[in-house]
């Protein structure tokens, strides 16, 4: 088992760290699976819920025998379904009867086993591209690849397919993306383009306003991160008032629109309900 990936999964407990391990475990790739599959049953839900979704961008099928228990989780469900379409380019959603089934086709010519805690982790070939169902009348969903030459209006455009919601081009490389949510509420969502990190690697920032943070005590907020799954509340400046933001952070080269299409969703869902507690 690679001590690093190790480590940094270990550092997805913490909300400080966690958007950094993230991105480091999915460019460890093969090497941050087991530990990333062993940590699907870790007693946190952010930590389960940040293993599934680096494990959905890592691609591996390797993790396919270990997501699929995951749908029986609540907190699991929705991010490894997605990780198994992604990985899999099959779509049966949380149905975890029909990935159980699908995969037992398959493992016929090919078995494969979950990773055991213990054990070393499987060294594997990289992954075909699946191939189109033929079955009659069932739809075949092709994802396009972030790493494919597309621009940034294009991603933004499948990535918002699949849910109620409106996007604008606020100004170069910054999308706003108004998504409508139940009880006839809607959350603002903005996404940037063009940002790099420390190591000069490109990212895709997603966030939501939730409120002015004067309203809100710094050390609630540091409390309330750490029952948040997904993302983490800052604070930024915005016309010279300083708002409490909802943020999350992606490797622009593991963005799918499946990927960022999820991300958009989260934040806008979880920063709504930030936006209640702080006022209603």
């Amino acid at each position: 088992m690679s001590e690093k990936a190790t480590q940094l999964v270990k550092q997805l407990l913490d909300f400080r760290l966690r958007a950094q391990a993230c991105r480091q475990l999915v460019m460890l790739g093969d090497e941050a699976v087991q530990p990333l599959c062993e940590a699907l049953s870790h007693r946190t839900p952010a930590v389960r819920w940040a293993a599934a979704n680096c494990l959905g961008q890592i691609g591996s099928r390797a993790a396919i025998p270990n997501l699929i228990p995951a749908l029986s989780d609540a907190e699991l469900m929705s991010v490894a379904s997605d990780a198994l379409k992604s990985i899999t380019g099959q779509d049966f959603g949380a149905n975890r009867q029909a990935w159980e089934e699908w995969h037992a086709k398959q493992s016929v010519q090919s078995p494969a086993r979950p990773i055991p805690q213990s054990a070393p982790a499987p060294q594997s070939a990289p992954a075909p591209a699946p191939e189109p169902d033929d079955t009659p009348g069932v739809p075949v969903t092709m994802e396009i690849s972030a790493a494919e030459p597309s621009a940034p209006d294009e991603l933004i455009r499948q990535a918002v397919a699949k849910f109620d919601c409106k996007w604008e081009l606020h100004r170069e490389n910054e999308y706003d993306i108004h998504v409508k949510l139940p009880g006839e509420r809607e959350q603002k969502v903005r996404v940037i383009f063009g940002r790099k990190d420390r190591d000069g690697d490109e990212l895709l920032i997603v966030f939501s306003d939730c409120g002015p943070a004067a309203d809100f005590p710094p050390e609630k907020a540091l409390q309330m991160n750490l029952y948040i799954p997904y993302g983490a509340l800052a604070i930024r400046e915005r016309k010279g008032q300083l708002w409490l933001t909802l943020v999350n952070t992606l490797l622009m080269e593991a963005a799918t629109p499946n990927v960022l299409g999820k991300t958009i969703f989260e934040i806008a869902r979880r920063a709504d309900k930030v936006e209640m507690a702080l006022g209603g």
